[in-house]
């Protein structure tokens, strides 16, 4: 056999042992994913317990808060676009986003995929500040709510006490497939609400004169508004 065949026939050799060394790898690696992780493809950071979340800074994206059998993180972005620390009872998560925000309108934004995700048994209590977040999910006896600008979306919750606390410029969304119970809200200067089903037991609102609120026609024979 010539050189040159003998040459080429060991390229050919090595090309070949190290593209099925790489898929041997890449399937090992496949093999070691969990098929039932809904979100595998995020990051997975473990947490301490607890029971409140504070959101606040550069905020972006969409965060879903719902629960689960670990306090747990999830997360799609950059890791450097976002701190987090457990202190007492409250997990803070601060974004850091370094880019100028667009206009799209925040109702929009709520029909985004998720970019994070906090996930934890039990909640008790959120405090957000400017940040999209989607609540879902969740089977409790209380939470309660307090958010400043920003967006909030509820779905698939079954809430036996729910507070909300719009303090100003706030889009809200209920979807018809929740059930509060009990539910008080407050929705302040130039905060919306809007709620597409009568899905409360009973309910209070406090509504400030420059809010806008969306209720189906039953809620409006209701008492509490």
């Amino acid at each position: 056999m010539k050189l040159s065949n003998l040459i080429l026939t060991g390229l050919y050799s090595v090309v070949l042992l190290v593209t099925v060394g790489s898929n041997l790898i890449l399937k090992a690696e496949y093999d070691k994913l969990d098929k039932t992780d809904a979100l595998v493809s995020y990051r997975k950071e473990v947490l301490p317990p607890f029971h409140y979340v504070k959101l606040g800074g550069n905020t972006f994206g969409v965060t879903q808060i719902q629960p689960g059998k670990s306090h747990e993180l999830r997360v799609i972005a950059d890791p450097k676009l976002m701190r987090w620390k457990v202190i007492g009872d409250t997990l803070k998560i601060t974004y850091q986003r370094d880019w100028a925000v667009n206009d799209r309108r925040k109702e929009w934004e709520l029909g985004a995929t998720p970019t994070f995700y906090v996930i934890a048994p039990e909640i008790l209590g959120i405090s957000n500040d400017d940040a999209i977040i989607k609540v879902n999910g969740w089977k409790s006896k209380a939470m309660k709510i307090t958010q400043h600008d920003g967006a909030v979306q509820f779905s698939d919750n079954h809430i036996e006490n729910l507070h909300l606390d719009f303090t100003s410029d706030v889009v809200g969304k209920m979807d018809p497939n929740n059930t509060f119970e009990k539910a008080d809200f407050k929705v302040g200067p130039k905060s919306s609400l809007h709620v597409e089903k009568n899905i409360f037991g009973s309910y209070e609102m406090n509504v400030d004169s420059s809010a806008h609120v969306s209720l189906p026609g039953t809620m409006l024979k209701s008492p509490g508004l």
